[in-house]
């Protein structure tokens, strides 16, 4: 959980020139419209009010555009805007949903990519995880408690596969690609049966 912590501490003011890096939003994730959206899009589906539903998918469409073309080491989900537009249109809670949970897979498959190709550049990398973390987080209440230790713990064990700079060279432990490989795979094998269980495949990116 420190470690959590400690890397919390970089989201928001962390600037980096890493090839590909530019890509994502190194804001606070909680900012991120797709979890700031998240309640509010429920409740409006729950209530059947789908102009609300509408407006919430509206706020969070320029994500979902990022999430289907797919980018650095993300190679997309062409369907999810289809997936929001169909079940918006239709009325369906279930589907709205599953949309939502799919695109929030999505969104953390991402990040655990985008720290993968960047595992050493500490910064970089640990701020993608704890982005990912936050994702997860926002989706974690609707896992089974099986799955949400699981998963809660390998987001650990990948944010400790990224290593740490150390103070002076003091402490400093280095990047373990092969650990972080093991976690991520580890997540979206865990996470994607819940999307799949709804008609939802998730992402496309393979973890091979």
């Amino acid at each position: 959980m420190r470690t959590v912590l400690a890397a919390l501490l970089v989201v928001g003011t962390i600037a980096t020139s890493t090839t590909g890096a530019h890509a994502y939003s190194y804001a606070s994730p909680q900012s991120d419209p797709l979890i700031a959206q998240r309640e509010a899009f429920l409740d409006a589906v729950n209530k059947g009010d789908w102009s609300a539903a509408s407006a919430a998918v509206t706020s969070f469409g320029p994500d979902i555009k990022v999430l289907e073309a797919g980018d650095d080491a993300f190679s997309g989900d062409p369907g999810i805007g289809a997936a929001f537009t169909d079940a918006v249109k239709n009325k369906d809670s279930d589907a709205a949903k599953a949309a939502l949970r799919r695109a929030t897979v999505d969104q953390i498959e991402r990040r655990l990519s985008g720290a993968e190709s960047n595992i050493g550049t500490y910064q970089t990398a640990s701020t993608l995880v704890v982005t990912a973390q936050a994702f997860y987080s926002a989706m974690a209440a609707d896992l089974p408690a099986a799955t949400q230790k699981s998963v809660s713990a390998q987001m650990q064990a990948a944010l400790d596969a990224v290593g740490k700079p150390g103070v002076f060279g003091y402490g400093a432990k280095p990047a373990d690609p092969a650990a972080f490989k093991a976690a991520k795979a580890a997540i979206l094998s865990a996470l994607k049966p819940a999307n799949t269980s709804t008609g939802s495949p998730g992402g496309t990116q393979s973890t091979d």
